[in-house]
């Protein structure tokens, strides 16, 4: 994580978190494990922060290797997931706990969504920009290459896309601060 502070308005800050989740198919527990750490984690930093009287603002983003449906884009843009979603049930009756139920502070929506940023025999947008509510606005998103360009070569990685993944990148605007 990294928190960045505005240039124009030195009381406004940006804690920006990247991130690379763990990847199994039957692993949806994990990453939902994963994602409860980390939105702990920015909670904690930002309420330091707003403690000394900043505005704080927060942009998530990496490869959660979860499609947005998931209990971990779930939780992350909602702020909560209960002990009854579905992937707390993925490892297994072995790996189920009882009782998990979290949450956090933060709204989020996505900054860009696609039909996918993996390709390596099946499709999916496993990547995510996950930005606050409210805080930011999209302002230009860079495209993806078209789909023949990445089917062409089979599949990600290739001489073309030296990674499994395609970059999603966008410009962000930052709203006026919340009164």
């Amino acid at each position: 994580m990294s928190v960045l502070q505005c240039l124009s308005n030195s009381n406004r800050l940006v804690c920006v978190g990247n991130t690379h989740f763990y990847f199994h198919p039957h692993a949806a527990h994990v990453r939902l494990v994963q994602s409860i750490i980390s939105m702990r984690c920015i909670e904690r930093l930002v309420s330091s922060y707003k403690a000394k009287g900043f505005d704080v603002s927060v942009i998530f983003a990496g490869d959660f290797n979860c499609l947005e449906f998931a209990g971990t884009a779930t939780f992350i843009k909602s702020g909560s997931v209960s002990e009854k979603h579905v992937d707390w049930y993925q490892g297994g009756r072995v790996h189920y706990i009882p009782g998990l139920s979290f949450s956090h502070p933060f709204r989020f929506e996505e900054a860009c969504i696609f039909p996918y940023t993996n390709y390596v025999g099946y499709n999916a947008q496993l990547d995510h920009i996950f930005i606050e509510k409210g805080r930011f606005t999209v302002d230009n998103v860079v495209p993806m290459p078209a789909h023949e360009e990445v089917m062409e070569l089979t599949a990600l990685p290739n001489k073309v896309f030296p990674s499994d993944h395609l970059a999603l990148i966008c410009d962000l605007l930052w709203n006026e601060p919340m009164k």
